[in-house]
Formats: structure tokens, C-alpha cells, sequence
């Protein structure tokens, strides 16, 4: 019966209206047990087994319907988030074989530019993705300051 407790208690720390029904079915054959309607332990085992199932079947849909549970839904876009970015280019970009990589975010990406090659080491914008590959942009010659570029996104909600 003590375990039936601490199991109905191990419903704060693991939640998800679960745990608390087998520590509802321990209770229930350690009840049993103490009625001397249940002796052994393999019959103490198949009560609890059958009687955890057929609670959580049968009564956590019911509980979950008083009891909804918190969550919220926002569908996440990244590539919307880097486009404007630096990155830096680790294999230089060719122009006619698409070959090339960028170091971003702490990995290295498949990048293509399409209007020059850029050299190894030099910095780059992110202006949009094609599968897994960056389209990219060099930056401009001299510039000392980056600032990221602004994109219409098409995910936002207008206002």
C-alpha cells in the first residue's frame, strides 16, 4: 500500500495522468490483499497489471477532459530568422558547380551565390535557402558595418 502512495505521488514529478493510476491499481490490490481477496504475489501482480490498464483506459481520458493540461502552438520558421545573417565561408563558392560551404550557427552548410565566386575566409549575408543549401551574398567591399538586411515575412500575422 505504501507504494501505491509514493506512485500516486510520482504524478507531480512525472506528470501526464499516468503514474497516479498505478499507484490507484496498487492501492486497490494492496486493499485486496489486506481483505484477504488476493493472495500471492503473481496474483497480486495480474490484479495490479489489469487494473492499471483498464483505469488508465478507462478514466484519463475522462480526467484530462476537467483537466485540460497547458500547452500553446507556434509554428517555428528559422530560416526566416537567418535570413540577414553573417556567415563565413570555409570552401570557397563557385559560381557554375554549386560547390562551397558557410560556417553558421556552429556548423558548416552547403552555400551557393550564383553572382560570384567568393574566396574561403570572407564574410557573407544569408539571403535565402534552397533545401539544405544558403543562398548567399558577398558582402560589400569597405563596409565596416553590418547591418542585416529586412526581409517581408511571409509567416508574420499583419497587424
Amino acid at each position: 500500500m505504501v507504494a501505491g502512495i509514493i506512485l500516486m505521488f510520482a504524478e507531480i514529478i512525472i506528470p501526464g495522468l499516468v503514474v497516479i493510476f498505478l499507484g490507484a491499481a496498487a492501492l486497490l490490490v494492496g486493499l485486496g490483499i489486506h481483505w484477504g481477496l488476493i493472495d500471492g504475489g503473481l496474483d497480486a501482480f495480474t490484479w495490479w497489471f489489469i487494473s492499471s490498464l483498464s483505469l488508465i483506459v478507462l478514466l484519463r481520458g475522462v480526467i484530462l477532459h476537467f483537466l485540460p493540461g497547458d500547452f500553446s502552438y507556434s509554428p517555428a520558421n528559422d530560416d526566416v530568422d537567418a535570413f540577414g545573417e553573417l556567415a563565413l565561408v570555409v570552401e570557397e563558392i563557385s559560381i557554375h558547380h554549386e560547390r562551397g560551404r558557410i560556417s553558421f550557427h556552429g556548423s558548416t552548410w552547403p552555400a551557393s551565390c550564383g553572382v560570384k565566386r567568393i574566396a574561403a575566409g570572407v564574410m557573407v549575408r544569408i539571403i535565402s535557402r534552397d533545401n539544405i543549401r544558403w543562398i548567399v551574398e558577398p558582402l560589400e567591399e569597405g563596409s565596416t558595418q553590418f547591418l542585416p538586411i529586412t526581409r517581408h515575412n511571409p509567416f508574420a500575422e499583419e497587424e
